[in-house]
């Protein structure tokens, strides 16, 4: 049996319908529940189940990060990095306005709960959130 709760979203999911029904009854008597059945989204995450595997997407909250930073009609890089740029500290020009940037770095944060292949250089871009530059935000978008 599995319980995921935060704040006020929680789903359970168990193999075994009978316990599942006793834990739901259970909680159900402190609690209101709203019991919505199958579960599709959880937390921006999609969940789809096919016999005994699930699948885990974050698709629709990708594509609003692209509309966010205003990236939808972008040419999709085949890695989330290129090997040439070396980040470092004070190099090129300081974003004017660094929120943008800050926003969008954050958001991959939860990104890289379903796409491991971003986190290492997720690491990177979120090591100059303080005083962004240019190269910075080039490298965030490449992830995106």
């Amino acid at each position: 049996m599995s319980i995921l709760l935060y704040v006020d979203d929680a789903t359970i999911t168990s193999d075994n319908c009978s316990k599942l029904d006793e834990v739901i009854q259970c909680i159900d008597q402190k609690f209101t529940l709203k019991d919505l059945e199958e579960l599709n989204y959880f937390l921006g995450l999609k969940v789809t189940q096919h016999g005994d595997c699930v699948h885990v997407s974050q698709q629709k909250y990708a594509s609003e990060l692209l509309e966010q930073a205003h990236m939808e009609n972008a040419k999709p890089m085949n890695t989330p990095m290129v090997s040439s740029p070396t980040l470092r500290y004070l190099v090129g020009s300081p974003l004017p306005h660094g929120t943008l940037y800050l926003q969008i770095v954050g958001n991959l944060q939860y990104l890289c709960l379903t796409r491991p292949d971003i986190s290492f250089v997720f690491n990177k871009v979120s090591q100059y959130m303080h005083l962004p530059h240019d190269i910075h935000w080039t490298v965030a978008k490449q992830i995106l």
